[in-house]
């Protein structure tokens, strides 16, 4: 049951990161760019527990096919796409995104959620400084795009 619930889980949260990814693909960094960060964010950690689960139940990461994932940020995450927030955090978000194109080459589950986890941490804080950097507080987000506490 515990394997089940592990490639069950590891699916859904590959739907979500594949989801998150598309929203940044050809979106400009306009209003709704935090929320767009907070999706990744939450995509990034769901991936990195999800893993984290399948490897303590034994599993390989060859039972997923992420051959066909991209192994560069989407537009609008690139460097010189006009992205803002403090560079010191796209700085990481760059470092991690690269490591986690090497991690995805090998089958360590554990490596791939760590960095999975740095990618959900980093974009965490770019929406947060993106909001103040826009003057946005919880309270002036749309409704059901708050995050959950």
């Amino acid at each position: 049951m515990s394997l089940q619930k592990a490639v069950d889980w590891q699916r859904a949260a590959d739907d979500l990161w594949t989801s998150a990814i598309a929203e940044h693909r050809q979106a400009p960094p306009d209003a709704g760019f935090a929320e767009r960060l907070r999706a990744f964010s939450t995509a990034a950690r769901e991936q990195g527990a999800s893993m984290r689960y399948a490897h303590d139940q034994g599993l390989q990461f060859g039972a997923w096919d992420h051959t066909s994932r991209p192994r560069q940020p989407p537009a609008e995450l690139r460097r010189g796409s006009g992205r803002i927030g403090p560079e010191q955090l796209w700085q990481r978000f760059d470092q991690l995104f690269g490591q986690w194109s090497a991690a995805v080459e090998q089958s360590d589950l554990s490596v791939i959620a760590g960095v999975f986890e740095g990618l959900a941490d980093v974009t965490a804080e770019l929406a947060a400084a993106v909001d103040v950097l826009r003057g946005v507080t919880p309270a002036k987000r749309a409704p059901g795009r708050r995050r959950a506490s």
